[in-house]
This record gives structure tokens, sequence and C-alpha cells, in this order.
């Protein structure tokens, strides 16, 4: 199986290199230090499995098993940790892979031959037992999208972000010099945004409040906001009733 280790401290990946070098059955095709590096590569190395440390530096564990999830469905993710009572109480509760800090090598052979005897319904069982247990986990701040854009991954700043348009079902996020893809649906990235400058304005539309240049009334009090597009010239996005009174209490009009 093709593994990728994922553990912002060197050592650590060392030790558990070396430990499945003994177990057998896994070929480690990379390695990353950080969320950082690890996501925009994941893609073209499809793993398997992926060992993933919980408490990393930057982008933490759990906040990268949510990315992995939706872009790599279906690799298998195994948690290394030194201790994390809540993780651990939800991985438990689902029955989620996960290993302790300093690594038994008994322990990791347990959970190798367990994945290895795995048939295709028991892999997609453990799957969603993964989502279960994420969904149990606190949500941890980031401000950060991973993003798809010219057959690679990216990720992009919160105020990096001009405006969100979904479009035949389709999620594109405008920058001021890029035009990226998502993958979800456009009332998961209004949930994940909530408390950011970016704001979901229309049903079709999330808007970073901050790049609006101007506000045009338009009939039976409803507005249309100007902002910068990619490659130059304005993007005009309407805003709904609905929407309105908040729209304008944010931007100071009223």
């Amino acid at each position: 199986m093709k593994v990728i280790l994922v553990d912002d401290e060197e050592p650590a990946r060392d030790e558990l290199r070396y430990l499945l070098s003994q177990v057998g059955g896994m070929e480690i095709v990379a390695e990353f230090g950080s969320a950082e590096t690890f996501l925009p590569a994941c893609r073209k190395f499809a793993p398997e499995v992926i060992f993933l440390d919980i408490q990393m530096r930057g982008i933490n564990g759990i906040e990268t098993a949510r990315m992995v999830r939706k872009i790599l469905p279906e690799a298998l993710i195994v948690f290394a940790t030194a201790y994390d009572e809540y993780a651990l109480e939800a991985f438990e509760i689902h029955a989620v892979g996960y290993i302790l800090k300093p690594f038994d090598e008994e322990k990791l052979r347990e959970t190798i031959d367990f994945i290895k005897g795995l048939r295709h319904e028991e892999w997609q069982e453990q799957l969603s037992h993964v989502d279960a247990a994420l969904q149990g986990l606190p949500v941890q701040p980031l401000k950060k999208l991973a993003l798809e854009g010219k057959g690679s991954l990216h990720l992009v700043d919160y105020g990096q972000i001009s405006y969100i348009h979904i479009d035949n079902g389709q999620v594109r996020v405008f920058l001021q010099d890029a035009i990226y893809n998502y993958h979800g649906s456009l009332t998961d990235l209004e949930e994940r945004l909530h408390g950011s400058k970016l704001y979901r304005v229309h049903r079709s539309f999330i808007v970073n409040l901050e790049y609006v240049k101007e506000v045009l009334p338009w009939f039976k009090g409803t507005y249309w906001l100007k902002l910068p597009k990619p490659g130059g010239g304005m993007q005009e996005i309407p805003v709904s009733k609905a929407k309105v009174k908040n729209v304008k209490i944010i931007l100071g009009l009223d």
C-alpha cells in the first residue's frame, strides 16, 4: 500500500519510517513536515493510507484531515498523537485507527494488519468512521482554504479572496489575480467563513466586504456591490433583499 507520513517532528517521522519497514507491506511514497507542504502535493502521490500527526504547528492534524477527506476521499487516515483526550475519545467511540507516541511496534503491526485485511465495503465503513469522529471534534480557527487550480492545490488566505460565486453547481473563488475551484458547497463555505470579512450577500455569492469599492442602490431597496475582478475591471454583485440591512450595517451605510 502507498503511504504518506505527515508530522512536523523529523525524529517522529524517522521512527515511524523505521517501524513501517519492520512491519512490511507499506511503501512510503512521500513525507511532509507540515500540512502547508502536504496538502498542495498530496493528490499526485495517490496514497491509500496517511499517517497524520494531530499536534502540528500551523494547520493541525484535525483540520488537515477535514481537508484531506475532500481532496482524497478514498485515502484512509491513521492519526498519530502524543495524547489528546478529546481526539482519542472521538476516535475510540468511532473505532478509527490511531497510534500513540512514542510508537509501539506491536500496536503499529496490529493497525497495519487490520488495514490490510479490510474488504472494500469495510474500507468504506472505516472512512465513514473517520468522518463521524471528525464531526465530533471542535473546529479550530483556520483562515486558509484549500483550492484547486491548474491541476494543483493552493492554500489561500481568506484575505486574498475577493468574492466567491456558485455557477451550475461549481463553486469558484476569485482572487485579484487568479480563479480557483472549491470542492464543497457554498453553504459549507458560509459556515466555515463565519466571523470573517467574507459574507454571503446572495444565494450565489459570498463577498469580501474589504474589497467593495462602490455600492449601487437598485430598485425595491436592493443593492449591487462593485469589486475588482481578476484581470482588471469591476464585478457587480447583487445583494439579496434579506441581506441588505446587515450589509449596510457592516459597511457603515446606516
